[in-house]
């Protein structure tokens, strides 16, 4: 937090008498959204998935026209995201213009959209919103479908983004930056398109992008630019988790492979338990599947299709299945690369298109907890010419994919693979060829067993392998490779009892929940709190709080 006030869980004893801190690199981010109630038709979850799946903390707040500007207090907040796009031209109200100026001036990140510039020409904001943006329209003109090019691009703004890239469909207001501003990224004809200021007392970002107002979804260049954005405004280029004396920010941009689990800094800053080299939730992930030898049968299928964002319907499966501890009965393949599992008397939630993180936003409403398999999940688009399909057999279900992708369409060359679900859970990719010029949201390849689960697995992204395959099984494929039984997110063989993080010690950071855990004799335990159950009764009560006392060693790091 911007103004953070670490709190103390006051006990008797003096162990625990002092404060725990947050995390050095946390960020949080209010979003004021754009879209009337319901949360269902702006560009909130596009732009909250995108942060979030970096590892931001994101608040959904009101419509920026609805927020009254105490509730929530922009003070709890690193930074603000204002979206105008799919409902713009709306007055946000004086108190919440001026707690938004207020925060600026007190340091707050602030990051606006398109229309904000927009809507300051025709007077729907106040002089006040105008005030804050780094840019001026001195005239009612847009435009369509612009081509940005980075100019700045060793800035932190511009970090991971291509030397410039074609946004379709994407509207920008034609602005001049005001001489307090600096332009790092501008259309082919100069109009800026990525701009800032500092001159407030903290950093106002303005992305001129027209959020989801005239298009389907965002470039996968703008879902950085965002994050970009919120770093930048939050003030966070200098956060440097590993003392390498290189930003986190700077070392993912450069080699993504060091963040294996996308939470926005090094894997080298995340618990390790085991010293493996790998983060503990990567490390679980890698034990439930492992590359086999490439293999691609004679496709036989009994449905097929050539269209574009459809899906085959609910299908019984021929056997019964028991994933993520659900009894799976029936399927759903969608032509974007997705198979929703249903359990008895479930009906599909069509998620189209998207980032994985669309599917597991639906998957969390009461309803929708659907379990996903994935392969390629993005934007693939078999419509032209080419197929996705299914073939049940008593032992097994092969879906099959012969695709496109979104920005590929009618070149005549496709993307071939599939995925088998066997009878005993195991999920099998076969990946044949891949074509494709774009890379349209995640090209997701894994599992996400949802309901009371909530586990995504993800086995590869932001690619269409070629000539490879691999396994999955919830009950592990690879011998001696980590396992988590209990689902609290530790690798069992660095379970200790007290240690609930697994970081080889016994502190603070373990204490911090006790209270939430302690639910006393007969009281069970859950599966995060198993390591605080300390005599190993199956709850957690005042005897497991003596123990804990006795074997409190402080942090050893």
């Amino acid at each position: 937090m911007r103004h953070p006030h670490a709190c103390c869980f006051v006990v008797v004893i003096s162990l625990v008498m002092l404060c725990i801190s947050p995390p050095a690199h946390a960020i949080n981010v209010l979003l004021l959204v754009d879209c009337d109630s319901g949360y269902d038709d702006g560009s909130q979850w596009e732009v909250q998935h995108g942060l979030a799946r970096e590892g931001l903390s994101v608040t959904m707040g009101p419509a920026y026209y609805e927020w009254d500007g105490i509730t929530p207090d922009v003070n709890d907040f690193d930074v603000v995201v204002y979206l105008e796009g799919v409902y713009y031209g709306y007055t946000m109200t004086p108190q919440a213009e001026t707690a938004l100026a207020a925060f600026v001036a007190g340091g707050g990140g602030l990051v606006l959209t398109e229309s904000a510039a927009y809507s300051a020409y025709h007077g729907f904001n106040s002089p006040v919103i105008a005030d804050l943006l780094p840019v001026v329209a001195p005239a009612s003109a847009t435009g369509e479908s612009p081509t940005w090019q980075v100019t700045a691009p060793a800035h932190a703004l511009t970090s991971g983004l291509p030397a410039s890239w074609y946004d379709y469909d994407a509207e920008y207001t034609m602005v001049v930056p005001k001489p307090s501003a600096t332009v790092v990224a501008q259309t082919t004809a100069g109009n800026p398109m990525l701009s800032y200021r500092t001159d407030l007392g903290g950093t106002v970002v303005h992305v001129n992008h027209s959020l989801r107002y005239g298009e389907e979804m965002f470039h996968p260049s703008v879902h950085r630019v965002f994050f970009n954005a919120v770093v930048f405004a939050g003030d966070l280029n200098n956060v440097d988790c590993d003392g390498n004396g290189t930003p986190d920010y700077i070392q993912i941009a450069t080699d993504p492979s060091i963040d294996t689990n996308r939470n926005g800094h090094p894997d080298a800053c995340d618990p390790d338990c085991n010293a493996n080299g790998l983060p503990n939730d990567v490390d679980i992930d890698a034990a439930l599947f492992q590359t086999v030898p490439y293999q691609f049968g004679t496709v036989d299928l009994d449905w097929a299709s050539s269209c574009d964002w459809c899906q085959s319907g609910t299908v019984a499966l021929p056997f019964p299945l028991q994933l993520g501890g659900e009894a799976i009965v029936a399927f759903d393949q969608c032509s974007t690369g997705y198979v929703e599992l249903l359990r008895a008397g479930e009906s599909a939630f069509y998620a189209y298109y998207g980032i994985v993180t669309d599917l597991i936003h639906h998957a969390a409403y009461p309803g929708d907890e659907h379990s996903y398999l994935m392969v390629a999940y993005g934007i693939l688009d078999p419509s032209f010419g080419g197929t996705m399909g299914y073939q049940v057999e008593p032992t097994y279900v092969r879906f099959y994919w012969l695709t496109e992708t979104y920005c590929d369409d009618d070149d005549g060359i496709y993307n071939r693979f599939e995925m088998i679900l066997h009878a005993d859970g195991q999920v099998r990719w076969n990946f044949d060829y891949a074509n494709y010029t774009c890379e349209f949201y995640d090209l997701f390849t894994g599992v996400y067993m949802g309901y009371d689960r909530q586990q995504l697995v993800e086995v590869r992204r932001g690619f269409i392998p070629e000539q490879q395959s691999w396994i999955f099984h919830e009950d592990g494929v690879v011998g001696g490779a980590s396992t988590d039984a209990n689902d609290n997110g530790i690798p069992d063989e660095c379970e200790t009892a007290g240690d609930r993080d697994g970081d080889g010690d016994i502190d603070l950071t373990d204490f911090r929940t006790f209270d939430t855990c302690m639910l006393g004799p007969d009281g069970g335990s859950q599966p995060e709190c198993t390591a605080l159950d300390m005599d190993a009764s199956g709850d957690i009560d005042l005897v497991d709080f003596a123990a804990f006392q006795q074997a409190f060693t402080g942090s050893t790091t």
